[in-house]
């Protein structure tokens, strides 16, 4: 599976291509991450592992802006 198929906010079907796009163009921050994309403002499994305690979630936003 490509990079640009999985999907790290299952919610709101955003692409982990989509979230690296905007880092890419400095975006430093989960918060600013959640305010251009949204990803992670449902049920947050996708922001960290700390709310993936099944570990559904392949890519985590925390992992994506270090």
């Amino acid at each position: 599976m490509m990079y640009e198929e999985v999907i790290v906010c299952e919610c709101l079907k955003i692409s982990l291509k989509e979230i690296l796009k905007i880092v890419e163009q400095g975006i430093a921050s989960i918060e600013e991450i959640q305010s251009y994309t949204k990803a992670g403002t449902i049920c947050k499994m996708c922001v960290s592992k700390k709310y993936d305690i099944y570990g559904e979630r392949a890519v985590h936003l925390e992992e994506l802006i270090k």
